[in-house]
């Protein structure tokens, strides 16, 4: 039997965060971050949030055991885990752009005929039936306000 496993643990923060853009492209409630109005511009400070795709925790763990068949080939059953705690996908950290915390199953079968001549492998991924996103954007209006067709 084959073991293999790891994980991983970042604990990430912008230390500065700060973007000044004009009104129109920041409407309220356009980010998850604190902003202010002046003048025509707003300041975003999404400071303290974490970086972008960085789940605290996350790793994978998996193994895969051969078996000797009578007639010289082998069989080989695999499994493997994957999983991730919450992250947000980007940098506006709007709730709806956060990806949960999520584990994953995949197994496989794989036979091998006797002297490695041939095989045939059979998998299923995501067994856990899991929605894993790895992006995300909001859409602002401020490009077509005004725009129709009559």
């Amino acid at each position: 039997m084959t073991l293999h496993g790891a994980v991983d643990y970042v604990d990430s923060k912008y230390d500065s965060f700060v973007i000044t853009q004009p009104t129109q492209f920041v409407p309220p409630g356009r980010t998850g971050c604190i902003q202010t109005y002046s003048g025509g511009f707003a300041t975003v400070d999404c400071s303290g949030f974490p970086l972008v795709r960085s789940p605290k925790w996350s790793g994978s763990a998996g193994f895969t055991q051969s078996f000797d068949m009578a007639n010289g080939g082998t069989v080989a059953l695999g499994g493997d885990l994957s999983f991730a705690s919450s992250a947000y996908l980007f940098t506006e950290f709007l709730p709806i752009q956060k990806q949960g915390s999520y584990a994953n199953l995949s197994a496989s079968l794989t036979y091998t005929a006797a002297g490695d001549r041939w095989f045939i492998s059979g998998y299923v991924r995501n067994i856990t039936d899991e929605v894993i996103y790895t992006g995300g954007s909001g859409q602002s209006s401020a490009f077509v306000q005004g725009m129709g067709i009559e």
